[in-house]
């Protein structure tokens, strides 16, 4: 089985932002998804952990990460890919 699992590092230096764009991160997270299925009888998604915010180094809110977790889901409901 697959294990997918980012951080929210994952999300940096993307456009002009220091955040990927929601539309990008959907559309290539549903590709990466798309290969998971295909190579593995069982696939895992884990949603993006949430970030202490008061360190502030981190170039992503928890609210971006709740938008970002919500793309997840609904490639996981695409794909019948348990979350």
């Amino acid at each position: 089985g697959i294990i997918l699992a980012i951080g929210a590092n994952d999300l940096h230096w993307d456009d002009p932002r220091p955040v990927t764009g929601l539309a990008r991160f959907a559309a290539q997270y549903n590709q990466l998804l798309l290969r998971a299925v295909a190579s593995a009888d069982q696939v895992l998604v884990m949603n993006l952990f949430r970030v202490d915010e008061s360190a502030g180094q981190h170039g992503v809110s928890n609210a971006e990460i709740d938008t970002f977790n919500e793309a997840i889901r609904q490639s996981a409901l695409q794909h019948a890919v348990e979350l």
